[in-house]
């Protein structure tokens, strides 16, 4: 999520002025120093943040540091939070929970459970909450100020409120996809992070390369329904469908439509192959890498955090298992951007990271080379790369 700079000096600005949040009889005042980080998705609402609160007449004041999850079915708080007296130097740190009936930060008026304490000690919490079973979520008023919920308020709502117009994203079939085993085919909207995903469906259309077919050599397939929703909680907006299909070259794409909104623009297409069955011990038995993570159909965001490469070696020759190795995002015959320069082959395990200014979609994959010798290599399943919806901002101090 893009740092806006406008909501960087709010949160510092209101930190350093101490403005008051909620209070209990005039004693205590409590300031939001920094929102370090924050993010609203289907399934839950998560908030890092740092704060002090102070009693009148007292020398030194506390300093915490939390974070806190909304999950919205069910509707629970989840909050893990550090305390630290300016004072004494006492430090206490505990996790708890409650049940409220809205996310307590961006609304007020919510309904709180009684807390309980997972682990750590209670010492953690301010004093006022501590002390009253049924308080916990009013550390979203006691510590943002109101400006700082009005704005992620506004965020909230943009998210909710987005365009409808947007093809869905397809998560290309992983490229060893074999006889025998079905075919995955899945699909995700690019919009309505914020909200359970309801009333959509999918249709899919798909195509077989048939290399004596003239001047359009793909011959259209009977997918039979749409695709339907996953059962369960289909918060992300996901869906899927399994054929089996024989050995060949396929493309697909999809067409996403709601029962009020209408239908959206057609995916572009997506080519996958579909390859003859091999045995894992055969596999193995050759001198080969073997990419095991991501294994394909994965959605990545654009982020800071690293993802995780992971892969095996089998009986590979020791100046190529102790010697370097490339990782390399691709997408079809394009390389899209070098990962990882150089590390160790008998290490399987690497952190890469998406950031900059990437292509979005499906099709992406990870190739790991040996630089000691470039016929050893492997190419991972393919996966999506999103970026986050442009309305979403990113608070730091």
């Amino acid at each position: 999520m893009k740092k806006k700079p406008f909501m960087e000096i709010i949160v510092l600005v209101m930190g350093l002025l101490l403005l008051p949040g909620l209070q209990y009889g005039g004693e205590y005042q409590y300031a939001l120093i920094a929102l370090d980080s924050h993010d609203f998705l289907p399934a839950r609402n998560t908030y890092q943040w740092r704060g002090t609160s102070k009693f009148e007449g007292q020398n030194g004041h506390i300093e915490f540091t939390c974070s806190m999850i909304y999950y919205k079915v069910p509707d629970n708080l989840v909050v893990q939070i550090t305390s630290r007296n300016t004072a004494t130097g006492n430090v206490y740190t505990g996790a708890f929970k409650a049940s409220c009936n809205k996310d307590p930060v961006l609304f007020d008026n919510v309904n709180c459970g009684s807390w309980q304490k997972t682990s750590g000690e209670t010492n953690a919490l301010p004093s006022q909450i501590a002390h009253n079973e049924k308080t916990l979520c009013a550390l979203g008023e006691m510590f943002f100020p109101p400006g700082i919920r009005e704005a992620l308020r506004g965020e909230y709502s943009g998210l909710n409120e987005g365009p409808w117009t947007l093809a869905p994203m397809p998560v290309s079939p992983g490229e060893n996809s074999v006889v025998h085993s079905p075919v995955t085919f899945e699909a995700f909207l690019p919009f309505r992070f914020a909200l359970p995903c309801t009333g959509w469906r999918f249709t899919l259309l798909l195509e077989r390369h048939d290399p004596k077919g003239g001047s359009y050599p793909w011959i259209k397939m009977n997918t039979g329904d749409p695709l339907k929703s996953w059962e369960g909680k289909n918060f992300d907006c996901r869906w899927k469908k399994e054929m089996k299909l024989a050995p060949g070259k396929y493309r697909y794409k999809l067409q996403a439509a709601h029962y009020e909104k209408g239908k959206t623009p057609w995916s572009l297409a997506f080519p996958f192959q579909v390859k003859m069955k091999i045995q894992a011990s055969a596999l193995q038995a050759a001198k080969h890498i073997v990419i095991t993570s991501p294994r394909g159909g994965e959605m990545w965001r654009i982020r800071k955090e690293p993802y995780y490469v992971n892969w095996k070696c089998y009986g590979l020759p020791a100046a190529v298992y102790n010697g370097p190795v490339k990782i390399v995002l691709r997408r079809g015959d394009q390389k899209i951007k070098t990962l990882r320069k150089k590390i160790s082959a008998k290490t399987e395990a690497s952190r890469v990271y998406l950031t900059g200014d990437l292509p979005t979609g499906g099709g992406f994959f990870i190739r790991i080379r040996s630089t000691v010798d470039p016929a050893y290599f492997s190419d991972s399943g393919t996966f999506s790369i999103i970026k986050l919806n442009p309305g979403m901002k990113t608070m730091k101090r």
